[in-house]
C-alpha cells in the first residue's frame, strides 16, 4: 500500500501527503529567507550608507560638468552651423546678382543687335 510499483497507480492519499510536506517545506524556506533579507538588508545599507554618499556625490558632480560642457559644445557648433549658413547665404546672393547682371546684359546688349538689324 505504500509506494506504487510500476505500472501501479500510486495510491491518492500518499500523493496529497507528499504534495503538503513539498508546499510547507517550501513556505517554511520561503520563511526563512524573507527574515533573513528583512535583517541582513538594514545591516548591510547602514553599513554601506558612509560609502555610498560621496561615490553618488561624485557620480553626480561628474555629470552636472558632462552636461555644461555638452551644453557649451552644443553652443559652439550652433554658432559654427550660424556662420556657415550665413556665409553660403552671401554666396547664393553673390551667384543671383552675377547671373542677374549676366541676364541683364545678355538681354540689353540683344537688344542692341535688334536695332542695328
Amino acid at each position: 500500500m505504500g509506494r506504487a510499483r510500476v505500472g501501479e497507480l500510486p495510491e491518492r492519499g500518499t500523493d496529497m501527503k507528499q504534495l503538503n510536506d513539498l508546499i510547507r517545506s517550501a513556505a517554511k524556506n520561503e520563511l526563512v529567507i524573507n527574515l533573513t533579507v528583512a535583517i541582513v538588508v538594514p545591516m548591510v545599507v547602514s553599513a554601506v550608507a558612509p560609502y555610498v554618499r560621496p561615490v553618488s556625490r561624485s557620480v553626480l558632480k561628474t555629470g552636472i560638468m558632462a552636461y555644461e560642457k555638452l551644453r557649451e559644445s552644443a553652443s559652439e557648433f550652433g554658432e559654427l552651423v550660424d556662420d556657415l549658413t550665413a556665409e553660403v547665404q552671401e554666396e547664393l546672393q553673390q551667384r543671383r546678382e552675377q547671373t542677374a547682371g549676366l541676364v541683364s546684359s545678355e538681354k540689353n546688349s540683344d537688344r542692341g543687335k535688334q536695332n542695328t538689324d
